[in-house]
């Protein structure tokens, strides 16, 4: 019997379709399919691991967005057959495929401008992927981007990388001697915060949505506290919405973007103008964020210079340490 293509469970913590989309990306990787090869159908997707067509749909689009599959009318999809010549491979190691993921993606992509070739990767912050990923690429890639996660295994993994230049992405915790492109969470959120703190005096609570399990740098909740203990206001650190009402006056820090939603759905539930009746603040821009509502404000990196200062390292592979600015873009959900 030959071996399934995926392997889809409801177990991992994990979208199914990003298990499809890591799946065939890593089936790839592996020389498992082979450019120019069919994948199955979306109703043979569907019915051979159990899923609905518009997980099947979600998936192949996002495939097709990064340029690794692609379709033909009236046949179907197929493993992009676009040719690639240069030499230089980079392994590009992330968390996982969300909306600020793939702006950085893309802006790295755009930046490299067809120098490279970038294949990417996703962790989920396992241990245990993020191990096996990176040993089992050990000698197919001669140049590693990566974005750690908080986990004591890290510093570990990254020292079997020794004969190819390695590049930290976001943190710096792990860093050493090995170059990195980061952010300062700590006093980013502070000097963002303090920048505008009028914004915050026409509300009567400041709360930091924060899940206890989160994978975000923890730097971000000293910084929250930090700001609000030194200008007096009123706070409260919020392991989710499930159990707390959202109320009228105060402002509402989100990290993650499933928190993001919720305060929104949350807010006109109960009739209440954002930007005005509440407030609130996301973490990393996205272009979504702009056209949200009349836009969300939001505390981000500046992923373009990210990006550039990553492919100028790619091309150029010189010892780096740098952290990229913050900025606070105020949108009227403030």
């Amino acid at each position: 019997m030959a071996k399934p293509l995926l392997n889809i469970s409801d177990e991992v913590g994990v979208p199914k379709y990003q298990q499809i989309i890591d799946g065939i990306t890593c089936a790839i990787n592996q020389k498992e399919l082979r450019l120019g090869e069919p994948l199955p159908s979306m109703t043979k997707l569907c019915a051979d691991y159990k899923i609905s067509r518009d997980t099947a749909n979600k998936a192949y689009n996002e495939l097709k967005s990064l340029g690794i599959i692609q379709s033909v009318s009236r046949k179907g999809y197929y493993v992009a057959t676009e040719e690639v010549s240069h030499s230089k491979k980079i392994f590009l190691l992330t968390d996982e495929f969300n909306a600020y993921q793939k702006v950085l993606y893309d802006s790295i992509l755009k930046a490299v401008d067809h120098e490279a070739i970038v294949d990417i990767y996703f962790h989920h912050n396992n241990p245990k992927v993020f191990k096996t990923l990176i040993t089992n690429n050990l000698d197919a890639y001669n140049m590693f981007l990566i974005k750690p996660f908080d986990d004591k295994s890290v510093t570990t993994v990254l020292s079997a990388i020794k004969n190819s230049p390695l590049l930290l992405i976001d943190r710096n915790e792990y860093a050493g001697e090995n170059s990195f492109i980061a952010q300062n969470f700590n006093s980013s959120v502070i000097t963002c915060l303090e920048s505008r703190i009028e914004l915050f005096k026409k509300y009567n609570k400041f709360n930091l949505v924060f899940r206890p399990k989160s994978y975000h740098p923890h730097e971000i909740k000293y910084g929250f506290n930090l700001f609000s203990s030194k200008h007096s206001i009123d706070s409260e650190i919020l392991d989710s919405l499930k159990e707390r009402e959202i109320r009228k006056g105060e402002v509402y820090f989100v990290i993650d973007d499933e928190d993001l939603v919720t305060v929104i759905e949350m807010a006109k539930a109960k009739n209440l103008e954002i930007g005005k009746e509440i407030g609130i603040i996301s973490y990393n821009d996205t272009p979504v964020k702009r056209v949200i509502g009349n836009g969300i404000t939001v505390i981000s990196a500046d992923w373009q210079l990210m990006a550039k200062r990553i492919a100028q390292f790619a091309r150029e592979p010189k010892q780096i340490q740098i952290t990229v600015p913050t900025t606070f873009i105020i949108r009227s959900s403030l």
